[in-house]
């Protein structure tokens, strides 16, 4: 593995965490431009070097992973997750895009 290729490597420019590692390479909305191209959305995903853990209305969240979205018009959204957070949008992403392909 070249440094290129390390998770420390794949770190965004704006990234507002250096406790979370990248989970994967970030992923650009095309995927042939630098993290650094200016004027592209970039996705992110990470593992939190310190968990978070919060209680709302009595339900209490344990947070152990960390997503950002970048985006030339929004600037940079982070929300932070755990894994049956990503399996339940994964899944919502999946029927919400064969809704958009229906209907178009």
């Amino acid at each position: 593995m070249t440094p290129r290729d390390t998770p420390e490597a794949w770190r965004p420019p704006f990234c507002p965490d250096h406790g979370c590692t990248p989970l994967i390479r970030p992923l650009t909305d095309h995927d042939n431009h630098d993290l650094a191209d200016p004027g592209f959305a970039l996705f992110c995903f990470g593992r939190l070097g310190v968990p978070v853990d919060w209680t709302f209305d009595g339900v209490e969240h344990h947070e152990t992973l960390s997503q950002c979205q970048y985006s030339p018009l929004k600037g940079n959204v982070r929300w932070l997750d755990n894994l049956a957070d990503w399996e339940a949008l994964a899944a919502t992403y999946r029927i919400a895009a064969d809704a958009a392909r229906r209907q178009s």
